[in-house]
């Protein structure tokens, strides 16, 4: 087998145990890591129902900023340079799967005033303790650490 075939077969390798999996390829020969080092967080893209309601939801309660929109697609960007892409789709299916949660960074002085405007909007918390989690408007878990 060429060394194009073992990527692909990497790529399609389809049991869901994660990392061990990738492992276990990685030490049959199947494929070979590249020695490369991820520099930053990029974006996180998310499937939701209305996208403008949703990027909506972003900008007031988490203040990030809309970078670009089409009709189904809107891009937000966060302070640190990150983004936030959201996908417009009617298949519920995609809907709230696919990420567990969304972690962003608060300063603590911030935690006291961000949980008292959740609660005057009505959102309730999942979780208190070191972080504050709530879901968004399509279920997605948001923590403030």
């Amino acid at each position: 087998m060429h060394q194009e075939g073992k990527i692909n077969n990497w790529f399609n390798y389809k049991r869901p145990c994660g990392p061990k999996c990738i492992s276990s390829i990685l030490e049959k020969g199947v494929a070979k890591m590249p020695e490369i080092t991820a520099q930053s967080f990029n974006h996180v893209a998310l499937w939701v129902k209305d996208v403008r309601k949703s990027a909506d939801w972003y900008v007031e309660y988490l203040g990030l900023q809309e970078a670009s929109a089409s009709e189904h697609r809107i891009f937000l960007k966060l302070a640190d340079g990150g983004v936030l892409a959201l996908f417009e789709t009617s298949d519920t299916d995609k809907i709230g799967t696919g990420v567990h949660h969304l972690a962003f960074n608060l300063p603590n002085q911030q935690e006291v005033s961000a949980l008292e405007t959740l609660r005057q909007q009505n959102i309730s918390l999942l979780q208190r303790g070191p972080n504050l989690s709530f879901q968004d408007p399509d279920g997605y878990w948001i923590h403030f650490s």
